[in-house]
C-alpha cells in the first residue's frame, strides 16, 4: 500500500472515529434525564373541584322564584367562610381516614399530632343580619286587622325599595320573574365558591406536607 493511500485511510479513520464519539456525545445529552418523583398530595384537588356539579340555568329566564331564594343568590351572604368550612370538612374526612388506616400506626405521636391539628378551627365574624333577612320577613308577612298601618306600611316600603333595586317584576306576593341578573349570579357564585374552596384545600396540602415530613423529634 503506498503512502498516499495509507494517509487517506487514516484521515477517513479519525473522520469516522470523531463522528462516532461526537453521536455519542449528543446522545448522552439528549438522553432524558431522570428526575425526582412529585410526591402525591394530600388531596386530589382537581378530583374534589370535578364533584361539584356545574349550575344548570337551562330554562331559568322568565320563572318565578320566591324573593327570598333571588335575594340569597345575588347577595351570597358569607359564602366566603361556608366555602372555606366546606373545604375543611373535605380535609377533615380524609384526616379521619388516615389515622384510621393501618399504615397509621408507624406514624410518631408527633406526626399523629400534627394531622390532628391540620385544621384549625375557624369563626365566621359577626357581619350582622344578612341582608335577605328583610325581604324573608316581607315575604312570610300576613297583614292582619290588629296589625299597625304604620308598621304595614312600613313592610310595604321595604319591598317596593327591594323590587326596584334590582328592577325586578314581581310574579305574585313574594315571588319575582328570573332575568339575567339572577342566572349571572348563579354563574359567578358558582367560581366565586371553586377558588375559595381550591385556594383553603391548597393551604391544608402545604400542611399535610410538612406534617407527612416529620419525625419523631422534629417540631413544626
Amino acid at each position: 500500500m503506498n503512502i498516499r493511500l495509507r494517509k487517506i485511510l487514516g484521515k477517513i479513520f479519525l473522520s469516522s472515529t470523531a463522528f462516532l464519539w461526537f453521536g455519542c456525545d449528543n446522545d448522552t445529552a439528549s438522553a432524558p434525564k431522570d428526575s425526582p418523583t412529585e410526591p402525591t398530595p394530600f388531596i386530589d384537588i382537581e378530583q374534589e373541584l370535578s364533584k361539584i356539579s356545574q349550575p344548570d340555568t337551562t330554562g331559568l329566564r322568565g320563572k318565578c322564584i320566591s324573593a327570598y331564594s333571588f335575594c340569597e343568590t345575588i347577595e351570597d351572604f358569607n359564602a366566603y367562610y361556608y366555602n372555606r368550612q366546606w373545604a375543611s370538612s373535605i380535609a377533615q374526612e380524609k384526616i379521619d381516614s388516615l389515622l384510621n388506616a393501618p399504615q397509621s400506626s408507624l406514624f410518631s405521636s408527633i406526626k399523629k399530632s400534627c394531622y390532628k391539628d391540620l385544621i384549625e378551627l375557624e369563626f365566621m365574624p359577626d357581619y350582622g343580619v344578612s341582608p335577605c333577612y328583610d325581604v324573608l320577613e316581607i315575604e312570610a308577612f300576613e297583614p292582619s286587622t290588629h296589625e299597625d298601618s304604620v308598621f304595614i306600611e312600613e313592610h310595604k316600603a321595604r319591598y317596593e325599595a327591594y323590587l326596584k333595586k334590582y328592577n325586578l317584576t314581581e310574579c305574585e306576593s313574594g315571588s319575582v320573574v328570573v332575568g339575567d341578573k339572577y342566572i349571572e349570579a348563579i354563574l359567578e357564585n358558582d367560581q366565586y365558591e371553586r377558588s375559595i374552596i381550591q385556594s383553603r384545600l391548597e393551604e391544608i396540602n402545604e400542611k399535610a406536607a410538612a406534617c407527612d415530613n416529620l419525625e419523631e423529634d422534629d417540631v413544626l
